[in-house]
């Protein structure tokens, strides 16, 4: 079963690099290499070194000859996003793929003889400049075997096969993205665009009437795009009703403005509101 939310698609620069910050929780043991820096457990490895044949723009730790230094807040195997965020920043990197790859102990499958191998992967791909998750994955694969290290192999297999897949064809699918003309118009915010900002402008955006969705559908420098009603086509009358309801009827906290407006998109300028911030409207 596998389950993949993309949630923001970025314009993809080659100096793009993204760092691998992904827990291995192995049989209720959590391990991570930016601990001790030390280096990637196998199966994470074995995850890198697909996503870099595959064309993903990967940062491979064990390669690094130094490590940058970095505070003790850090040093856990269980990062929180924003900790993995900056962690990311630190190394350099402007992505980071975050989260937790976990491998239970074996089955017995006692009815017919065989031996189970479950793997199970809650990861993200974060832009660091925004803080914005763009991609979310969910996936779990099941290996059997007559031997429980048989299963695990064929397990193992698997799981790197479908989330390489899963994270490398999606990253290749940021065709329309900065600047690409489409038949209706994005919603580009400008200025302040960090991931709480666009937390509470998302939720703004899916309680005006007529919207049913609102994701996030790519990331750039200084600006973050939203895609309206993604299922459906929308004409740029109806975004721009949608715009300027958004803008009359600000989240606390916030000042909207528009700067523009054309048939590739209809920019609207974010500014904190004096005084104010979008948490303490909550």
């Amino acid at each position: 079963m596998a389950f993949l939310s993309i949630l923001a698609t970025a314009s993809v620069a080659l100096a793009d690099e993204t760092l691998p910050l992904v827990t291995l929780d192995d049989r209720g043991t959590a391990s991570a290499w930016w601990v001790e820096q030390t280096a990637l457990p196998p199966l994470v490895h074995a995850v890198v070194d697909g996503l870099s044949k595959r064309g993903f723009p990967i940062m491979d730790p064990d390669a690094r000859k130094e490590h940058p230094r970095v505070s003790r807040v850090y040093r856990s195997p269980r990062l929180t996003r924003a900790n993995a965020t900056n962690l990311a920043g630190l190394y350099g990197a402007t992505h980071a793929l975050a989260g937790t790859i976990t491998r239970p102990a074996p089955e017995e499958v006692s009815l017919i003889g065989l031996h189970r191998q479950r793997i199970t992967a809650s990861l993200s791909v974060i832009d660091v400049r925004s803080g914005a998750v763009l991609i979310e994955v969910e996936l779990d694969r099941e290996g059997q075997g007559a031997t429980a290290a048989e299963a695990g192999t064929r397990a193992e297999s698997l799981f790197v096969e479908a989330v390489v897949t899963l994270l490398a064809s999606e990253w290749t699918s940021v065709a329309a993205g900065v600047g690409v003309d489409r038949p209706e118009p994005w919603i580009v915010l400008t200025g302040v665009v960090d991931a709480r900002t666009l937390d509470v402008v998302r939720t703004a955006l899916i309680g005006i009437a007529g919207v049913q969705g609102a994701r996030l559908a790519w990331v750039a420098p200084g600006r973050v795009a939203f895609d309206l009603n993604p299922s459906q086509p929308d004409e740029l009358a109806a975004v721009d009703k949608v715009v300027q309801a958004l803008v009359a009827a600000a989240p606390a906290g916030l000042a909207l403005r528009v700067t523009s407006s054309g048939a590739s998109g209809i920019v609207v300028d974010v500014d904190r509101a004096v005084g104010q911030s979008p948490e303490g409207a909550r």
